[in-house]
């Protein structure tokens, strides 16, 4: 199979990864991140589609990419998404019905949305029920992320989201870091600037997820305000390795003008994993992977592993996912590798 080009549009970041599928190996030629102009991207929404097509063909261009097909990969955060259970001998029309009245019922959502969905599991006990995981994203948004790979010269072959990008890369009977996913749960948290993902995984169940408003990128923020450092002073600190939960005086004292921010996030992983372990009883949630922006976070896995009460480590390999000898860190390009899987 040619390789493909996928492209994770972050609030923050541009993350690509060039590489191509074949027979449950992901073969990986080139990967680089790039900061985003500020202001290109708000949240979850493209602001200017010139400034990021222009960032975009500077990236392509320094890592030296001619392949020209590529798939743009969105944050869950910005779509629509509902589980819908159908009866399984449902004619695809009525059944596109019965999908577009669930989310305009729950969402409003009227026909200027694109809409798509797969199915995830079927009733264990009589199969009479399917269950569609649909997820339908504004027109506008869809037109700016095509507009963002045609104006960098990029022929536009799919749209992929976060939620359904790791999913794929899960299904692949995969290990994590040389530990296969066990029949246990396993939980992994994108964190990433503006807010985090904590997904929780269990074969023969659809991939559980729920957002966290916080992201990596108020670190530095809360910081600035209450010290009057320069947040671009304070985020260099913070990339170059600074331990906010080590001993010294300095960091110290940074740990407790964020305490509050830490135990917010730390209560709402505990309040998702507890749901979900009482939602699917004798099911644990038995080891937490880390990824994103945020995990590069010296200290962070030790601090939350201890906070939580489970296992917690940064994601660094993953068995069917081959990178090149150039960049071994595959912690940015979680969502890329999985939109390389195409079926």
């Amino acid at each position: 199979m040619k390789p493909l080009i996928a492209i994770d549009l972050g609030s923050h970041n541009l993350h690509i990864a060039t590489g191509s599928h074949q027979k449950g190996n992901l073969d990986i030629s080139a990967m680089g991140s790039f900061l985003l102009p500020e202001g290109a991207v708000y949240g979850d929404r493209i602001q200017n589609v010139d400034t990021i097509a222009s960032r975009l063909v500077d990236a392509l261009r320094e890592m030296g990419l001619t392949t020209n097909k590529a798939i743009i990969v969105i944050n869950a955060i910005s779509a629509f998404i509902k589980d819908v259970d159908i009866p399984s001998d449902t004619k695809a029309k009525d059944k596109e019905a019965i999908i577009t009245n669930e989310l305009r019922l729950n969402y409003n959502i009227q026909d200027n949305f694109v809409t798509q969905y797969k199915e995830i599991a079927k009733d264990g006990n009589n199969a009479m029920l399917a269950s569609y995981r649909t997820v339908s994203v504004d027109e506008v948004h869809v037109e700016n992320c095509h507009d963002v790979l045609r104006r960098a010269r990029l022929k536009p072959l799919a749209m992929d989201v976060n939620l359904n990008a790791l999913d794929k890369l899960l299904r692949e009977d995969i290990s994590i870091n040389e530990k296969p996913l066990n029949k246990g749960a396993t939980m992994l948290v994108d964190f990433g600037h503006h807010s985090a993902t904590a997904y929780i995984y269990q074969a023969e169940k659809p991939l559980f997820y729920r957002h966290i408003s916080a992201g990596a990128g108020e670190i530095e923020r809360i910081l600035s305000d209450e010290t009057l450092v320069d947040l671009e002073e304070l985020r260099r600190t913070k990339e170059e390795g600074l331990d906010l939960f080590g001993e010294e005086e300095k960091t110290r004292r940074y740990y407790q003008i964020l305490k509050a921010y830490f135990y917010s996030i730390n209560d709402e992983l505990r309040n998702i994993i507890k749901f979900y372990e009482n939602r699917y009883r004798e099911t644990k949630v038995e080891r937490i992977y880390l990824y994103g922006e945020g995990s590069k976070l010296v200290g962070l896995d030790s601090y939350w592993e201890s906070a939580l009460g489970v296992p917690v480590e940064p994601i660094r390999s993953i068995s069917s996912v081959h990178l090149p000898e150039s960049n071994r860190d595959p912690m940015p390009f979680i969502n890329c590798f999985g939109a390389l899987i195409r079926y």
